[in-house]
């Protein structure tokens, strides 16, 4: 069953984060899995080695409704804490850059509808590197308060190579240790965008 969004205005601009819809942080595995309207896969387990971290986490059946996207949606649990990330993702191809910002700008609407503005904390400029340029700018949302970075990527990483140009989309809003970020970056390739949001419980980590 997809997930269908309250009504407009149905929420107001947060002052602390407790998780996205009814999945709040600390819940268990059978906790989330009593909540009605979503089918889960079976639990499954991976290891972050690099941080030494162990995850169960669940997978839903069918994809979450996010403003006028979809996302396939996951939730994290760690040992003795219970939920810690619910993340949402979208990877529907687009026809170009410009559809990519608007897929980003819309769930930045909704999220901004749920939670308040989002807003962003990089640095604004062009960065050399070895295989290219990074050049950063702040653009603020097409309605409501929220800004966010847009990066551009051109790289180059042999000689022979094609110039390579990618862009990434970021805005994010904190509460304390929890926080709800936005994502979205096209690799390489205009068809490509993948859309990406996250309520992390930082504390847990």
């Amino acid at each position: 069953m997809v997930l269908v969004p309250a009504a407009p205005g149905a929420w107001a601009a947060d002052d602390v984060l407790e998780g996205w819809d009814q999945y709040k942080f600390g819940m268990t595995i059978e906790q989330v899995r009593a909540v009605p309207g979503v089918a889960w896969g079976e639990t499954q387990h991976e290891e972050v080695k690099l941080y030494d971290v162990k995850f169960t986490f669940l997978e839903a059946a069918a994809p979450a409704k996010i403003g006028t996207g979809t996302y396939n949606l996951r939730i994290d649990f760690k040992p003795d804490v219970g939920l810690t990330r619910i993340g949402l993702e979208d990877k529907t191809p687009v026809k170009s850059i410009a559809a990519c910002e608007r897929k980003f700008t819309n769930a930045l609407s909704e999220l901004e509808r749920r939670h308040g503005a989002l807003g962003t904390n990089s640095k604004v400029g062009k960065t050399d590197t070895p295989f290219g340029t990074l050049n950063n700018t702040w653009r603020n949302a097409p309605t409501g308060s929220s800004k966010y970075s847009y990066l551009i990527a051109t790289m180059q990483f042999k000689p022979d190579d094609p110039v390579r140009r990618s862009i990434e989309l970021n805005a994010i809003r904190k509460f304390d240790d929890k926080w709800v970020s936005l994502r979205a970056i096209s690799p390489n390739d205009i068809t490509i965008c993948e859309v990406t949001i996250g309520y992390i419980d930082a504390s847990s980590l």
